[in-house]
């Protein structure tokens, strides 16, 4: 009877599986986003103004900034929309957030 080390080595040896991939390794970067921020305090019209690399971090990005709430903006006594605001995330090798930066106009 054939041991099962001795089937997973054979189906290696002659390409029937590889063996497991490499832990993931990306390029660290930032991710430029903009976004707007509803009455509701909610993120909305998220999107990538530029990153670098291109592509590598967006998602995570956009996944993150879209989670953000913020205490609404009051004029007049009423929560108003507050439009355009943009943040910085930057990321190391391993696609971990570092932090963040931005501005709120």
């Amino acid at each position: 009877m054939t041991r099962p080390a001795a089937l997973v080595w054979l189906a290696i040896a002659l390409g029937c599986a590889s063996p497991a991939p490499p832990s993931r390794v990306v390029e660290p970067g930032f991710v430029d986003v903009a976004y707007d921020i509803a009455p509701s305090g909610a993120t909305r019209n998220v999107r990538v103004v530029r990153s670098e690399p291109a592509g590598v971090h967006d998602a995570m990005a956009l996944r993150i900034v879209r989670r953000w709430r913020f205490t609404p903006q009051l004029r007049e006594r009423r929560a108003v929309w507050v439009h355009d605001q943009q943040v910085t995330l930057d990321f190391d090798e391993r696609g971990q957030r570092l932090g963040s930066h931005g501005r709120l106009r």
